[in-house]
């Protein structure tokens, strides 16, 4: 979200699965992360989508569910890649 004068901009995907998977390809990483959740330990993601705003599709401009009174601008957008990272915890 960011947040402007006009108020919180909040980028609406055009479609994205139900479930997003993240798998490594690396096969250390891949067990590394296999034994940590059998421990059940919590694996901390980043998830980045990158994309454009989807040209000729009418931006959404409605009030914000927290607060009231703050206007939210929901512009669709076509999401092109989706990356991950890990994050300390």
């Amino acid at each position: 979200m960011i947040a402007t004068k006009w108020g919180v901009v909040r980028f609406k995907p055009e479609s994205l699965p139900a479930e997003l998977l993240a798998v490594p390809t690396a096969p250390e990483v891949r067990k590394s992360l296999r034994a940590k959740l059998a421990r059940g330990e919590n694996v901390r993601l980043v998830v980045a989508m990158t994309g454009y705003v989807v040209p000729d599709e009418a931006l959404i401009y409605d009030f914000g569910h927290e607060v009231h009174d703050q206007g939210m601008i929901m512009p669709m957008v076509r999401v092109e890649q989706i990356d991950y990272f890990f994050t300390n915890p």
